[in-house]
């Protein structure tokens, strides 16, 4: 079954249309993504970081799709690096303490009613994985979530988030 979305999607529940009783937590690093980002952090020098790494790090980044998290502030503190002095490098807007979710809105990718093709084209992507959304298991809720998770669609106050 394929799943067609409409574009002035903003949020869905899973199953019986309950929404989850607790806001989703921050993005974490998979196994995968933290060996990657060690790897790439491993090719600069945090003592001698400059403008032109910390962007090429943020982009390596982006294309393993890891996401802002503890878990990144963690590795890169591990790894000798402060994230936030990385971040201000970078040219990246100052994040919230606390404030560990997606990066705000960018100007690309986004059509005029503010939603991303991109995000929406890996939701459907994911959501495409089901062939029956309205009978889905726990198992499965927990896996969707996970993924959904994964590729940066949640945001802190909304399920899913397709306007990033």
């Amino acid at each position: 079954m394929s799943i067609q979305l409409n574009a002035n999607i903003a949020t869905s529940s899973f199953g019986q249309g309950a929404a989850p009783s607790s806001p989703p937590s921050p993005p974490s690093l998979s196994a995968e993504q933290k060996s990657a980002a060690e790897s790439i952090l491993s090719e600069y020098s945090a003592s001698d970081l400059t403008e032109e790494d910390a962007q090429s790090i943020v982009e390596a980044f982006k294309e393993e799709g890891i996401q802002p998290s503890k878990d990144l502030k963690d590795t890169l503190e591990a790894a000798g690096f402060d994230a936030k002095e990385l971040a201000e490098l970078a040219g990246l807007p100052p994040r919230e303490e606390g404030n560990q979710g997606p990066p705000p809105p960018q100007q690309g990718g986004s059509n005029s009613s503010g939603v991303n093709q991109e995000n929406l084209q890996a939701l459907q992507a994911i959501l495409d994985q089901y062939s029956e959304l309205s009978e889905l298991t726990s198992e499965d809720e927990h896996d969707l979530a996970n993924s959904l998770l994964a590729a940066g669609l949640f945001a802190s106050g909304s399920i899913i988030n397709t306007q990033t």
